[in-house]
């Protein structure tokens, strides 16, 4: 049997983040030219989010109780319906700073974990995730799009804690 993953606040956090970083890999990977640098480095991301999701889960599978899982399915639904609003057809660099927002709390977040192999990850995958980063923003000038990506970071935080 799978182990039930508890859903404490900042498990909660880590678990929706790590849900955050696996969309935004989709759409980035769903672009159809994409160079091979980017390619590799989306693998290194999908990696550590599945050392991550076994960490977190015990497993590769989240097993929530039923009342954690309907909470979980309302936070999901509410996310995805604000990045519905804000969204186009495109992955804006609003939504990909906010990820990177998210994660770096999240890396800052496991320093209090005892599981060091946890700190790793986070860390590895904030490395990754920069990395992509400077792939898409390679000047590192799009500071309105940073902003605008720390405010809807703010806002998914509610959204996860509430």
């Amino acid at each position: 049997m799978a182990n039930v993953v508890s859903f404490s606040k900042s498990n909660r956090n880590l678990i929706l983040t790590v849900d955050l970083v696996i969309a935004l890999a989709s759409c980035i990977e769903s672009e159809k030219s994409m160079p091979l640098k980017t390619k590799r480095c989306i693998d290194r991301i999908n990696k550590r989010v599945s050392n991550i999701q076994n960490i977190i889960y015990g497993g590769n599978t989240l097993v929530l109780v039923p009342t954690n899982y309907r909470k979980y399915a309302r936070i999901i639904k509410s996310i995805k319906k604000l990045i519905d609003n804000i969204a186009g057809e495109i992955v804006e660099l609003d939504f990909f700073n906010a990820v990177l927002v998210l994660v770096e709390d999240a890396r800052i977040g496991c320093k209090k974990s005892k599981n060091t192999r946890l700190q790793l990850e986070w860390g590895y995958l904030n490395q990754s995730l920069a990395t992509l980063y400077g792939h898409v923003d390679q000047g590192l000038n799009a500071h309105e799009w940073m902003v605008l990506g720390e405010n809807l970071a703010q806002r998914f935080k509610r959204i996860m804690v509430g």
